[in-house]
């Protein structure tokens, strides 16, 4: 019973023992390791380390493609080195995660062997999320023949009778219109007649015959004849006419944001670390 019992406590001694030895292997001064990496709270693989003491120092190479990048990082990139080399990492320039102290902060598990790093959200990439609402696929535009007839009868007296009626009809597109109207007490007579031709791709207007003109607030209207050519931006319902407004932020950690239009929530987006600017939105 004795000789079991220490031989228990000696199979649980070796097994601490090879659980402890990664530990202690990490830990010891100069090691080189491969460890899993979390940048601003995404996992991003594993990357070479090399302990030193409470210090990391990792690949130039391996930080950049990790997404540092810009002015920013370049900046840091050079004070880092300004404050001394270190020895290669793997024939690599070493860069200390300390010296990039505050913009960089990082935590080393050795219970896990995990390294988590915290950038500033500057030295990330940006990213662009346009909110425009997207032309729906496969839109189809029927040239169906139509025709419709308007009208609007009044009077103050059964002898006063005033008349207003409007013709119109469709084909290929085109729409021929004319309408009519007789004043209480007065005669029969013809206002518009006209033959309109939209081109939507162009955004362009032709009608022939009579047309209403009118110009901004401070201009005239006048009725005229004959053929005119005219911008209409209403012919294409998502043709963007003014600049929209846009937005810029940064993002620490993966972000949801939430755009409300007069306290509605009109769009949710997701955005990664870094920076991003919201396009084109709906206001």
């Amino acid at each position: 019973m004795i000789a079991q019992t220490l031989n228990r406590a000696a199979m649980t001694l070796a097994a601490a023992a090879l659980l402890a030895f990664p530990t202690a292997l990490v830990a010891q001064e100069g090691a080189e390791v491969v460890v899993p990496l979390t940048m601003n709270e995404v996992p991003r693989g594993e990357v070479l380390v090399r302990i030193q003491g409470d210090d990391i120092a990792l690949r130039a190479s391996d930080l950049e493609q990790l997404g540092l990048a810009g002015v920013e990082w370049q900046r840091a990139l050079t004070f880092s080195r300004l404050r001394g080399t270190l020895p290669p990492l793997s024939d690599a320039e070493a860069i200390s995660l300390r010296s990039l102290s505050p913009l960089v902060s990082y935590r080393f598990d050795e219970g896990t062997l995990t390294l988590s790093i915290s950038v500033d959200a500057r030295f990330l990439g940006s990213s662009s999320l346009d909110l425009l609402s997207s032309r729906p696929p496969n839109i189809e535009y029927t040239r169906d023949r139509t025709s419709f007839l308007n009208y609007s009868i009044s009077s103050s007296s059964f002898r006063d009778v005033g008349l207003f009626g409007e013709v119109g009809s469709t084909f290929g597109g085109k729409l021929f219109y004319t309408s009519f109207s007789r004043p209480a007490g007065g005669s029969l007579q013809r206002n518009l007649t006209n033959l309109t031709i939209d081109q939507r791709e162009s955004l362009r207007r032709w009608v022939i015959g009579d047309t209403a003109i009118a110009t901004d607030v401070i201009g005239g209207s006048a009725l005229l004849g004959g053929v005119s050519v005219s911008r209409n931006f209403q012919l294409d319902p998502y043709f963007i006419r003014y600049p929209a407004m846009q937005v810029r932020g940064l993002a620490t950690t993966p972000s949801d944001v939430e755009i409300y239009v007069n306290g509605a929530l009109v769009d949710r987006r997701r955005v990664e670390p870094g920076q991003f600017e919201l396009r084109n939105l709906p206001v």
